[in-house]
């Protein structure tokens, strides 16, 4: 087409100067010396012939600028705008121009409409040049928009909406990014990847400086996200090692619960039962001596209760035969606090979630005990959607901090262990709200 339009621009000049006469044209210029026939039969076949040939030539011109706009994508499509916008008006003055040079219409004929067509309308050609400047400019604009989009986009942000972010930016939507797959020669739109290519539009081979700042920013996106991915992964083998170590605490304590119950326990048991019967055999006989038995024996029944409560300390038997409803039932009944329970629910859960649970009452009854002793206190536990909600309440004076004793650090890390959280609310003589909120399925 670039080869049709210069052919017949070259082509249609030297036919002009070889047939138009200025003396026949009415024109007081010097004469044509290149003028081969001067008579106006073969000018006006020129005239005629220049007319439909020219529009036809300007006509695919602009259908091929559009249609290789509407085949065009990402980024080659965004810079053909300019292009697009002042292709009409050049076409439709190019024709208009051809119309009026080429025959008497009236419209042309008065001098105000020849300045207009041939002083004022030419202007529009130095759109061509305004807007590749402008597109020259967008580039530029692009930059800035591929920093800011880095800027802006959250941290960690997986390799999928980094590629978004970079697409809008270039307003190229064909970009992709491909990542190597670990195991084979292929490449892949997915995650955690070592090593990155970016997929562009081929328009962007004429902005160098563009395609490597947005290489350099996909690059750091990239490396950003695997360091979070590592520190996400190293914060999962914390807690999941944090779960471990108060899984083996738990099993320890019930260990030791059995074998003081099974063993030392049965002992005393045993020992009270012996030293109940021999009491009874002397007491006739030496009384000296039954009275030392009883006082044996008086001593062997408080070495049972205290290791009883012991044992329930290290860890409730109740809890593991009844779950938490019996657990905190006992718990509430031997707490000196006035203690009402307002629901707990009945059916059975994993055992790191009911001992967390059951040691969360526990702790919050044992401080108001300590530092409220005649307050009352409400407990609540509940199952919404997917967790456990526990909650204590009490009319105390107020003002327990978090970090004050190892009591309740203690307690928000065995919270955390089991992926929950604790909150504590304690205003100066407003009472204390200790709620705990505990994954549960």
């Amino acid at each position: 087409m670039v080869i049709a339009e210069y052919t017949w621009s070259i082509g249609q000049s030297v036919a002009y100067l070889a047939f138009w006469n200025p003396l026949t044209a009415g024109c007081s210029c010097p004469a044509n010396l290149m003028l081969i026939d001067g008579s106006s039969s073969m000018d006006n076949i020129i005239d005629v012939l220049s007319i439909p040939v020219g529009i036809a030539l300007t006509g695919i011109v602009l259908v091929l600028i559009v249609r290789h706009w509407q085949t065009a994508r990402g980024w080659t499509r965004r810079a053909m705008l300019p292009l697009l916008w002042i292709a009409p008006a050049i076409c439709t003055l190019q024709v208009v121009q051809a119309v009026a040079g080429n025959t008497n219409l009236a419209i042309f004929g008065s001098d105000t409409a020849r300045n207009i067509l041939y002083g004022y309308l030419p202007l529009i050609l130095l759109g061509g040049p305004a807007l590749f400047v402008a597109s020259t400019l967008l580039a530029r604009t692009a930059r800035g928009a591929v920093g800011t989009a880095i800027v802006d986009l959250e941290p960690g942000a997986p390799p999928g909406q980094l590629r978004d972010a970079l697409a809008r930016a270039l307003g190229d939507s064909t970009l992709q990014l491909a990542f190597r797959q670990p195991d084979g020669p292929g490449y892949l739109a997915g995650a955690a990847p070592a090593e990155a290519v970016l997929v562009h539009d081929g328009g962007l081979e004429h902005e160098p400086q563009l395609v490597r700042l947005t290489a350099a920013a996909a690059s750091m996106a990239l490396e950003h996200a695997r360091l979070q991915a590592e520190v996400q992964a190293q914060l999962e083998q914390v807690r999941a090692s944090r779960a471990r170590i108060v899984e083996a605490g738990d099993a320890a304590r019930r260990r030791i619960e059995r074998d003081l119950h099974d063993g030392a326990q049965q002992r005393l048991v045993t020992l009270s039962l012996a030293l109940g019967m021999a009491r009874s055999q002397v007491a006739g006989s030496d009384p000296g001596l039954a009275a030392l038995l009883e006082g044996a024996s008086k001593e062997a029944r408080e070495a049972i209760a205290e290791l009883r409560e012991l044992a329930r300390g290290i860890h409730p038997a109740v809890l593991t035969e009844t779950g938490l409803p019996g657990a905190i039932q006992a718990l509430v009944e031997r707490s000196p606090v006035a203690t009402t329970v307002s629901a707990v629910p009945a059916g059975r859960y994993p055992a790191p979630i009911e001992a967390t649970a059951y040691f969360v009452v526990s702790e919050a009854l044992a401080n108001v005990a300590k530092h409220a002793p005649t307050a009352t206190a409400q407990v609540a536990i509940r199952q919404p959607a997917g967790q456990m909600v526990v909650e204590i309440t009490d009319d105390g004076p107020g003002g327990a901090r978090p970090g004050a004793g190892s009591g309740l650090r203690g307690l928000a890390d065995r919270v955390a262990s089991v992926g929950g959280t604790l909150h504590i609310e304690s205003a100066m003589g407003g009472g204390t709200r200790l709620r705990a909120e505990i994954p549960c399925p």
